[in-house]
């Protein structure tokens, strides 16, 4: 990040401190329950949402070497990604052309440049071409070129691996990126997220509607009592520094420490040691940048009521992680435990709100991310269901 853009974020910081203040949406924000339980809602989400957009299926760190491979469920879509021979990205809908099978079962893996259906054993090269038919002469009219696997747009950027889960659709990454990114692209870049390894990825599924999941990570009002015995001694009581990018967001989470940068020179003064800094991609990845390594949230939707959320910490390439295991593995069991607390709660949200036994959930002025979380998603809905068809 750059050292004007920190200080200025800095700033803002130290004058809410000053103040006693917080960043503050215009007004309160009202989100009918019924948005949560709804499966028809669900259903409208993942058809607008996770199939018509760009989404981040992955990091480009989770697939470094030719024949890496991951498998997953995008808006309803079954995505393979894989790295051919010559390092290129591709992404394929995984199910076999022969009778649509789900080709690769395991979530993810490496040394694969073949795919091999478990049905009937066509082999299909990571590339997606098809090759092999076990008994092809009985299939003597079947042309092998219209029956590779199935592509879908997809493209690196940022060490993001961006797919857009329609065959046939024109992914316009920059376009997308340039419009949407605008204002946060050169943080993303500075990042470099391409030049670090993952360190233990870690996934747990959870028994409540993604929304929930995701709400709990984009505001502090909560700090200070579901995390009071683990993190908030670090952290401020309600301050949070807010700026928005089309749908994504910045938010910056002060730690205590970054008072003491009010009597450090201005061209020393770092905020990602004073602070934690989070990049929501929307309309589920979630960065948060701490001082020497990066955790990557991905909250998936598996039905209306059952959320994935897979954790990946990243860590520069440059440290030897067979030397400092035991110091990686106490900063990844922090991140896990502290994410797990909001978790936990996001269950018993969805729990406690089950029954609709009120119309709506309110959001203040301070929880200001997941009012523009919300617009977002409202927007982009109503948008598609304009369009004819």
């Amino acid at each position: 990040m750059l050292l004007n853009l920190q200080q200025s974020l800095i700033d803002r910081v130290l004058a809410h401190l000053a103040a006693r203040t917080t960043d503050l949406a215009p007004s309160e924000r009202k989100v009918p329950v019924e948005n949560y339980f709804s499966s028809k809602r669900f259903e409208l989400e993942q058809r607008s949402i996770f199939q018509q957009r760009p989404v981040v299926a992955a990091l480009s760190a989770m697939l470094q070497r030719p024949g890496d491979f991951s498998a997953l469920d995008l808006g309803g879509v079954p995505v393979l990604l894989s790295r051919d021979r010559q390092g290129k990205v591709h992404a394929h809908v995984n199910a076999c052309r022969h009778r649509g099978t789900k080709l690769v079962w395991q979530a993810q893996g490496s040394d694969m440049h073949t795919f091999t259906c478990p049905y009937h054993a066509w082999s299909y090269s990571n590339d997606g071409a098809l090759l092999g038919i076990p008994h092809g002469h009985c299939f003597p009219n079947l042309k092998k070129n219209d029956h590779n696997l199935i592509p879908l747009p997809v493209e690196e950027r940022f060490g993001l691996i961006w797919v857009l889960p329609q065959p046939k659709a024109d992914l316009d990454l920059s376009g997308f990126l340039d419009h949407s990114l605008s204002g946060i692209s050169e943080d993303l870049k500075a990042l470099e997220l391409e030049h670090h390894i993952v360190f233990k990825p870690h996934e747990r599924n959870w028994r409540a509607n993604w929304k929930v999941l995701a709400d709990g990570g984009l505001e502090t009002y909560h700090f200070r009592v579901v995390h009071q015995r683990s993190i908030y001694p670090f952290f401020f009581d309600n301050l949070l520094v807010f700026d928005r990018f089309s749908h994504h967001q910045r938010l910056v989470l002060p730690k205590r420490s970054i008072a003491e940068l009010a009597k450090v020179e201005r061209n020393q003064w770092n905020l990602r040691s004073h602070a934690n800094l989070i990049y929501f991609l929307f309309p589920n990845i979630v960065l948060l940048i701490q001082p020497d390594h990066i955790a990557v949230v991905a909250i998936s939707p598996i039905s209306v009521s059952e959320s994935r959320i897979t954790v990946a910490m990243l860590i520069p390439q440059s440290n030897t992680i067979e030397k400092d295991v035991e110091y990686w593995e106490k900063n990844r069991q922090i991140t896990i435990s502290a994410l797990d607390e909001d978790f936990i709660v996001g269950e018993k949200i969805f729990e406690g709100a089950r029954s609709i036994a009120f119309p709506h959930f309110v959001f203040g002025r301070n929880e200001l991310g997941i009012s523009a979380f919300h617009e977002s998603l409202e927007k982009i809905i109503m948008e598609q269901e304009k369009e004819p068809g």
